[in-house]
């Protein structure tokens, strides 16, 4: 019986062909996938066998470059400030991201790419020394570079390598978990894994406001105290930062709040604000955009909830955080 062919994609990055596994066959002996497995090199993974029964499965061209084994996978959280203005991206294997490394223990350069956007960051290691697992900061004589950095006198960083292997050779990277924070005209920050399994979903979330309530007060008064509770869901570990509005009297009335929440929990959340007196009615139009900050791959993501109604009350004292 011969399996089907493996499903590729396709991609220029740094003059190389890129090709991302993304489907296989299966041994029909045991079960289990098999995976196209391979030595990695300057541009990333190189075919160079084949795991599993591997019938049918169609013999890659040297030099073809391909994800890393079944189970297995790179991510590139990414966020940058400065400069040009900012940018957050979390880059995935799994969703198509390209990835290349070149160096060698004494300096290491890890790339990554999307249809839209590329990120780059060096890892060098003190004089005479090799990276590996630590911590490295300014003034250890180490240092962290990364694209869209620009040129300035007072660099400051850190790095920290959680994890390192390289190849029998000593110098071909096999797998890397490091996170990395810098200033220097821009300032950036990120976590790189490579070859590294079980990788979370990066954080998401959704926020509702479910009710808000207006403090009573004289008529002569011409503002007044108001406060808006909520819920917030979350897949993966992130702190929300919420900035909403309430379309309810006269102007809108604004607020923001913070939430820590985990995954597939229901968190809520408390914010009070100022408002116009006014008569305000039962049910009030609201958005609240926000952002989501990933706690596990160190970059930020957004959401939004709008064209929602929520309850509006009124009583003698406002409701406690």
């Amino acid at each position: 019986m011969r399996l089907p062919f493996p499903l590729l994609r396709t991609s220029a990055l740094a003059g190389a062909l890129v090709v991302t596994l993304v489907a296989t066959g299966v041994d029909v002996r045991s079960g289990e996938p098999v995976w196209v497995n391979g030595a990695q090199t300057a541009a990333g993974y190189t075919s160079a066998a084949q795991t599993g029964a591997g019938q049918g499965l169609a013999a890659l061209p040297e030099g073809t470059v391909i994800e890393a084994a079944a189970g297995a996978g790179h991510a590139f959280g990414w966020q940058t400030a400065g400069g040009k203005g900012s940018t957050s991206r979390l880059f995935r294997s799994a969703a198509g991201s390209s990835f290349s490394f070149s160096g060698t223990p004494n300096a290491l350069t890890l790339s990554a790419a999307d249809s839209t956007a590329t990120a780059q960051v060096t890892f060098t290691p003190p004089s005479g020394r090799v990276l590996e697992p630590g911590t490295y900061a300014t003034g250890d004589r180490s240092a962290l570079d990364w694209s869209g950095e620009g040129t300035c006198a007072s660099e400051t960083h850190t790095f920290t390598i959680a994890k390192v292997s390289w190849a029998a050779d000593g110098t071909t990277l096999t797998g890397l978990d490091a996170t990395f924070a810098g200033s220097c005209g821009t300032s950036v920050k990120g976590r790189i894994l490579i070859n590294a399994t079980s990788l979370p979903t990066p954080a998401t979330a959704t926020a509702t406001a479910t009710r808000m309530v207006v403090l009573k007060t004289a008529r002569t008064q011409k503002s007044t105290k108001v406060a808006i509770t909520g819920n917030v869901v979350c897949a993966g570990t992130a702190r929300i930062m919420l900035d909403g509005r309430v379309l309810a009297g006269s102007r809108p009335i604004a607020f923001t709040a913070i939430v820590d929440c985990t995954p597939g929990a229901t968190v809520s959340w408390y914010a009070t604000s100022t408002a116009t007196v006014g008569v305000l009615p039962a049910k009030a139009d609201y958005w609240v955009s926000g952002t989501v900050l990933d706690g596990f791959y160190r970059y930020s993501g957004d959401m939004l909830t709008k064209d929602k109604k929520v309850a509006v009350s009124s009583a003698a004292t406002l409701p406690r955080k």
